[in-house]
C-alpha cells in the first residue's frame, strides 16, 4: 500500500488559500486513486459518483461490492480510508456527494434534499455505476455507513431490501437526532429543543459567514499545532502510514474547505442536521432483518452510544460493539477498533454469510432454516408411490401382521 504525499516541512498560510486548499485536496484524492463520473438522476440532478475498483477472484468471480455511504458534509471516500486499505481489491467501492452538495446539483425545491430522496438516489447511483460497467449487479455485499450515512442506509435498506445484505453502521441514529445529540450519557430535559433552535437560528443567519469563521478557527495557529503534535506522538498507524501525521489537520482541512466551498453547501450543511432531526425510522428497525454491526463511541456527543444500543436491540440480527476511545469519528479516532470488530464481521465469523435470506426482506439463521427444513422433511408421510412401490410381505409376515 503505497504512502500518499505528506506535508513535510513545508509552510502554508493558515487558514489555506483556495489555491493552496484545491492542492492539498488533489493531494489526498489521489490517496484513493478513485474514478469519477457524473450522471443525471430521475430528476435530471446531476450527482457526483466516486469509484474504486477491486480485483476480480482467482476463480473469475467479479469483485464483491461494499457501497459506502457518507457522513453529512464528506466530499469523498477519504473517511472510510482504513476500511479500503484494511481489504482492499477484494471489493469494489462505490460511494456519491449527496444533491445540494459540493460538486452534485442543487434541486430546485429545498424539500428534495431528505433522507427519503438521498435513498433514493442511492439506488439510482448503483444503476448507473452498472450501466458503465463499474459493477457485475446492483446488489450490495455489504453496506457501511458512518453518521449521517446510517440513517440515509436505513431508509435505503426499508426501501430496497432486496440489494444488499450485510450492513456496517458506525456512530450513527434512527433519526430525530436532537433528542439525543450532545447527551452522550443519558437524555437530559429540554437540552434537544435547545440544539433544535440553535441549528434553526444558525441557518438563517448567513450560514457561509458561520462556517469560515470556524474554519479560520479550526486552522489557526495554536489548534493546528496541537493536533500535528498530537498526530506526532500518538497518531494512528493507519492514517500517519497513508496521509503522515498531519492527517488530523488534514482531515478537518478538508472538511471544512468542502462545506464552505460553496454558499449553498454551507446552507444545505445545516438544513441537513434539520433533515435528520425530522427523519425517523424507529419504529420500523424489526423489519430490518439484514445481518447488521453496529459500533458507537461510548464519548459520542452527536450520536450517542445508547442510541446505537437502542438500535441495536430493536433489529433482530444487529449486534453493537462500543468504544471508550473514541467519540462521534470513530474511524479517525480509533480505526483499530473499527477494523478490528469489521474484519471479525466480515472476515473472521463471516456473520453476513451465516444468514440465509427466506425473501427480499426477511433473514433467517442458516442452522435455524435447515432444522427448520429437517423438521418438516420428517414429519412428512411417505409418498404415496413410494408405498405402492413396497416389496410384499412374506405369507409368514402377512400372517403376522394379521394377527
Amino acid at each position: 500500500r503505497g504512502r500518499g504525499p505528506r506535508r513535510g516541512g513545508e509552510r502554508r498560510s493558515i487558514p489555506l488559500t483556495a489555491a493552496e486548499f484545491q492542492e492539498r485536496r488533489a493531494e489526498l484524492e489521489a490517496v484513493l486513486a478513485a474514478e469519477e463520473f457524473f450522471f443525471p438522476n430521475r430528476e435530471g440532478i446531476q450527482l457526483k459518483v466516486f469509484v474504486k475498483p477491486g480485483t476480480p477472484a482467482a476463480d473469475g468471480r467479479p469483485p464483491k461490492l461494499m457501497m459506502l455511504f457518507a457522513p453529512l458534509g464528506q466530499q469523498n471516500m477519504l473517511s472510510y480510508l482504513p476500511i479500503i486499505e484494511h481489504f482492499g481489491s477484494e471489493y469494489t467501492y462505490l460511494s456519491w456527494q449527496y444533491r445540494g452538495f459540493f460538486d452534485s446539483a442543487v434541486p430546485k425545491r429545498s424539500r428534495r434534499t431528505s433522507i427519503r430522496d438521498h435513498a433514493e438516489d442511492a439506488r439510482q447511483v448503483l444503476a448507473a455505476a452498472l450501466e458503465r460497467g463499474y459493477i457485475a449487479s446492483e446488489f450490495c455485499d455489504v453496506i457501511t455507513a458512518h453518521s449521517m450515512g446510517v440513517q440515509v442506509c436505513l431508509e435505503f435498506v426499508l426501501l430496497y431490501p432486496e440489494l444488499t445484505n450485510g450492513l456496517v453502521l458506525m456512530n450513527g441514529s434512527f433519526g430525530s437526532v436532537f433528542n439525543q445529540a450532545f447527551q452522550p450519557f443519558g437524555k437530559l430535559p429540554f437540552l434537544g429543543s435547545m440544539a433544535e433552535s440553535l441549528v434553526s437560528w444558525l441557518s438563517s443567519s448567513n450560514p457561509s459567514f458561520i462556517l469560515k469563521s470556524l474554519r479560520a478557527l479550526a486552522q489557526s495557529g495554536p489548534l493546528v499545532t496541537f493536533l500535528n503534535f498530537v498526530g506526532t506522538h500518538w497518531g494512528s498507524r493507519h492514517w500517519t502510514t497513508s496521509l503522515g501525521a498531519t492527517y488530523r489537520t488534514d482531515l478537518i482541512t478538508m472538511y471544512m474547505g468542502g462545506i464552505t466551498s460553496k454558499d449553498t453547501s454551507s446552507q444545505n450543511w445545516f438544513r441537513g442536521f434539520q433533515e435528520l432531526h425530522a427523519h425517523s425510522v424507529k419504529h420500523l428497525l424489526p423489519e430490518i432483518e439484514n445481518p447488521t454491526l453496529c459500533l458507537s463511541g461510548r464519548f459520542d456527543y452527536l450520536t450517542p452510544s445508547f442510541g446505537m444500543e437502542e438500535m441495536a436491540r430493536l433489529m433482530p440480527n444487529a449486534e453493537h460493539k462500543a468504544d471508550w476511545f473514541s467519540t462521534h469519528f470513530s474511524i479517525v479516532e480509533n480505526p483499530d477498533f473499527v477494523l478490528r470488530e469489521v474484519d471479525r464481521f466480515l472476515r473472521v465469523k463471516r456473520v453476513p454469510s451465516r444468514f440465509k435470506r427466506l425473501d427480499s426482506c426477511h433473514f433467517v439463521g442458516k442452522e435455524e432454516a435447515e432444522l427448520d427444513q429437517n423438521d418438516r422433511d420428517s414429519a412428512k408421510p411417505a409418498p404415496l408411490r413410494q408405498r405402492r412401490a413396497s416389496p410384499p410381505m412374506a405369507t409368514g409376515e402377512q400372517s403376522v401382521a394379521v394377527q
